[in-house]
């Protein structure tokens, strides 16, 4: 496994106590975006971006674009990510279970729904606005 943060920093195999750090570092705002995936599996990960404030998003991929897939649940909160990563790289596949999923339609080359990079997005805006205040 390895957890990747931030587009930055990359733990081989993170122990749960780093899983934890990472998200709540996310969570916080520290950090806008966390990835956990399968090193040698091709296109296979969990990942998470926004902040406990704003709204928590998660999406998993266990292949190409057809098995790509977004939390739908807006009530979701970062003890239940930190649990679903946690249960990801025990290769516990039970965490599926724990949320309601929606596929991302990827035709046209990018996904029609997509939380996460609208998450990016509004961080971007966001911070843009406080540079100009």
């Amino acid at each position: 496994m390895k957890l990747e943060i931030d587009g930055g920093a990359e733990i081989i195999d993170p122990s749960s106590g780093q899983i934890h750090e990472a998200l709540e570092k996310m969570a916080r705002g520290e950090a806008d975006f966390v990835i956990l995936s399968r090193e040698d599996e091709g296109e296979y990960f969990i990942q998470a971006a926004g902040t406990s404030e704003q709204g928590l998003v998660l999406e998993y991929r266990e292949g190409g674009e057809q098995s790509h897939y977004e939390c739908s649940d807006p009530s979701l909160r970062i003890g239940q990510i930190i649990d679903a990563f946690n249960k990801y790289a025990q290769n516990d596949s039970n965490w599926t279970s724990d949320f309601p999923w929606t596929p991302l339609d990827f035709s046209g080359g990018k996904p029609k729904s997509g939380c996460l990079g609208l998450a990016v997005l509004i961080i971007a805006i966001t911070a843009g606005l406080l540079f100009v205040y």
